[in-house]
């Protein structure tokens, strides 16, 4: 009986294996779509602002540094949650110190994230006139309240 359980398992856990591995062959060849990077919302506002050639060429140096610097910072987040969960994960007693050092370090980073999201809309409104400021903005904040919508109906 535990031959058959054992081999069982063995098979569950290779089929397991293969369908992660199909996912990510598909995934990585782009047959699974990709998650959308912060700034692609961005690129389908300011199509249709009609900005000038000088417009488009600073916006889009704006963007991609935005997600240049979004990139960099969503990796620190993911470093300091995962060292994070590896400390809680582990069987050592951990101090109350280190736990929130680590927190405050996670914290930091999100501050960041936050300081540099601000940057780059201040950035932007910098760049556009105040007709194409108000239709980006007033177009941003409905698909913000549309993607928290969604995520709050998910939730119930």
């Amino acid at each position: 009986m535990v031959k058959k359980m054992l081999i069982l398992f063995s098979v569950f856990l290779n089929i397991g294996f293969f369908i992660i591995t199909v996912y990510a062959v598909l995934h990585h060849k782009g047959f699974i779509a990709k998650r959308h990077h912060p700034g692609m919302m961005h690129f389908k506002l300011f199509k249709q602002l009609d900005l000038t050639r000088s417009q488009d060429a600073e916006i889009e140096k704006l963007v991609a540094e935005y997600i240049t610097k979004m990139d960099e910072v969503s990796e620190l987040s993911f470093k300091g949650k995962l060292a994070l969960f590896e400390k809680l994960g582990s069987r050592e007693k951990i101090g109350e110190t280190v736990l929130n050092d680590h927190f405050q370090s996670i914290l930091k980073v999100e501050v960041r994230r936050g300081g540099i999201i601000f940057n780059h809309l201040k950035n932007i409104k910098n760049k556009l006139s105040e007709k194409q400021a108000e239709v980006f903005f007033n177009r941003l904040a409905e698909h913000k309240a549309k993607k928290y919508a969604a995520k709050v109906q998910r939730k119930y």
